[in-house]
């Protein structure tokens, strides 16, 4: 590669009047934009040739073209485009109430573009002569420029801004105009690529629409209201950092700003879009609601959630916790469970189902993050960990909007599928830990506790690498309790679920599900609960059971005392509950 060729990257892209804009920061260089002709279009049957002709003459391009479908099978569909969103949509609508379905019709025209040319934004490629590489990928985000704005707003007006941005602070007050053209200036001065905003980003939309309607501000690079920027949220960005952005980015084919703006739920919708945009589909309008009519039997018998083995009462000692790495995304891809491969009677093994095109990449790239993290330096484990979390969550929400009916694609069947297999894959595994003299203490979804007497570490280690040869999904061993504890349940019979605490070997304290790690219980009861806690387990292991109740006695005339004596301040004793609507 010529030294003079910089890597790009994509930070935005935007379309208006039969143009896009795809804006590319080079990487240690300036900002470029490629300009490219499109118009964004929408899809429908032949058949609505006829009802488009009130259309014709007005701009409108119509041309045949063939598009594969979701249940097998190619379509010939209409082509409809126009450099006008109004004008377009008012023709897709004239469709519909002829009775069509239009595809593609709802989607963001920037992201047609983008998987059109098969782009992701925040990723690095070379370009050289119009054309887009794609180059390896380094653990380390990409050296944008990052800037992070405050803005203090009273009764919908700008009051003060303050701007961040290598090192320099801009602060900005006075009348409304003068803070927001001092903002939209100084925005062009230190031009960052990506915008950290105090305020949610609805509100902040809100407030540069304002702006640009009364004063002619513009914050982005481009015509568009914020483009060839990404704005996101401070907080967001904080959370999951740049790489996290990137993955979000990369993983659904949305420029920052939209991406940032999305839950996780539509972020699966956003990578299903240009999934299948690229792969040459006709993309159906949301709210497909694709329901199967059945009994009610039928239904409580299918939609069922993750196996559960209830623990018995009790303290047990050498206890392992063995978790499957990732259950149903595996699930998802080792069974070929998908939208269109699913039905009442089962799951079809070929061909390969969209969703696990959706899950695989993402499943390998997350835990080939997880695999690096050991041998990193602590700076670039922060970054692994950014990656991986972030691909954990979309990946958990392919499973959980996999039945969801404001999916696109949604299928109830597959959400259920995907439980019906895990829980196959929980009985096996169940079986498989007794036929190799363990014992089963709790099972929870995805994760199972077992015991054997005077087995080590490396056994436990061994057992889980057993059991994943067998089932054919990754297993680990999480952590080893020296004492764990599963307390009675207050109106059923054994020990409830997801409740349990327990000490590792290590010397940890684990509370799950206990007062002690709930924000409804006052201060005061969750700390002594964690203290009895740790109090009893210590003289467990020392002196047994008669050593453990004494300590506990101890500590609780202790507290009490504290407590009848006025000793503990108010609010150590306050509840804190949140209420909502429903």
């Amino acid at each position: 590669m010529s030294s003079r060729v910089k890597p790009v990257t994509v930070v935005d892209a935007a379309v208006s009047s039969g143009e896009a804009r795809v804006w590319l920061r080079e990487i240690g260089g300036r900002v470029r934009v490629h300009k490219v002709a499109f118009s964004d279009y929408f899809l429908v049957e032949r058949g609505a040739f006829g009802f488009l002709a009130p259309f014709s003459g007005q701009g409108f391009e119509v041309e045949e073209v063939e598009k594969r479908l979701l249940g097998g099978g190619t379509a010939s569909f209409l082509k409809v485009s126009h450099e006008s969103k109004s004008s377009l949509s008012s023709a897709a609508k004239t469709v519909e109430r002829a009775g069509f379905a239009t595809y593609d019709s709802d989607l963001w025209a920037p992201h047609k573009l983008l998987a059109k040319l098969k782009l992701v934004p925040l990723k690095a490629y070379r370009l050289t002569g119009g054309s887009f590489e794609e180059i390896e990928d380094c653990l380390e985000p990409l050296p944008l420029s990052v800037a992070e704005l405050d803005v203090e707003v009273s009764e919908g007006v700008l009051e003060r801004a303050v701007l961040r941005c290598g090192g320099e602070v801009i602060a900005l007050e006075g009348a409304e105009r003068e803070v927001a053209e001092g903002l939209g200036d100084a925005l062009v001065s230190l031009d960052p690529d990506i915008v950290a905003v105090s305020a949610a980003l609805s509100d902040f939309y809100s407030l540069a629409k304002r702006w640009r309607r009364l004063f002619g501000v513009k914050l982005g690079r481009g015509e568009g209201l914020l483009e060839g920027r990404g704005f996101v949220e401070r907080n967001l960005l904080k959370s999951i950092g740049l790489a996290g952005l990137e993955e979000r980015c990369r993983a659904t084919g949305l420029p920052p700003t939209a991406a940032g703006r999305r839950s996780y739920g539509r972020l699966v919708d956003a990578r299903q879009v240009y999934l299948m945009l690229s792969m040459g589909y006709a993309v159906p309008k949301a709210r497909h609601r694709n329901v199967h009519v059945r009994t009610l039997l039928d239904l409580h018998k299918g939609d069922r959630g993750g196996l559960i083995y209830q623990p018995a009462v009790g303290v047990f000692e050498n206890v392992a916790e063995l978790d499957f790495e990732s259950m149903f995304p595996h699930v998802i891809v080792k069974f070929n469970v998908s939208y269109e491969t699913v039905s009442l009677k089962g799951v079809a093994r070929e061909p390969k189902g969209l969703l696990v095109h959706v899950v695989e990449p993402l499943l390998e790239r997350r835990l080939s993050f997880k695999r690096l993290k050991e041998a990193l330096s602590d700076q670039e484990r922060v970054y692994a960990e950014q990656r991986q979390s972030e691909l954990k969550m979309i990946l958990v929400s392919s499973y959980g909007y996999s039945g969801n009916n404001y999916n696109r694609l949604g299928n109830p069947l597959t959400f259920e599928w995907i439980n019906k297999l895990s829980r196959r894959v929980m009985l096996e595994t169940y079986k498989l830990v007794e036929e190799k003299g363990y014992v089963v203490v709790y099972g929870d979804t995805d994760s199972v506790f077992v015991r054997k007497e005077r087995a080590t570490r490396r056994d436990y280690e061994k057992l889980a690498g057993e059991i994943a040869e067998k089932i054919g999904i990754p297993m680990k061993l999480n952590r080893v309790f020296r004492f764990i504890a599963f307390p009675e349940a207050k109106s059923l019979n054994g020990s409830p679920v997801k409740r349990y605490f327990g000490v590792t070997l290590e010397g940890e304290l684990v509370l799950k599900g206990v007062e002690a790690v709930r924000s409804d219980y006052p201060p005061f009861i969750r700390r002594f609960q964690a203290k009895l806690v740790e109090a009893v387990f210590k003289h467990l292991e020392a002196g047994g059971v008669s050593s453990a109740l004494a300590a506990a006695r101890e500590l609780l005339n202790r507290e009490a005392s504290r407590l009848y004596g006025g000793e503990v301040p108010l609010d150590e004793l306050a509840i804190e509950k949140t209420i909502r609507k429903s």
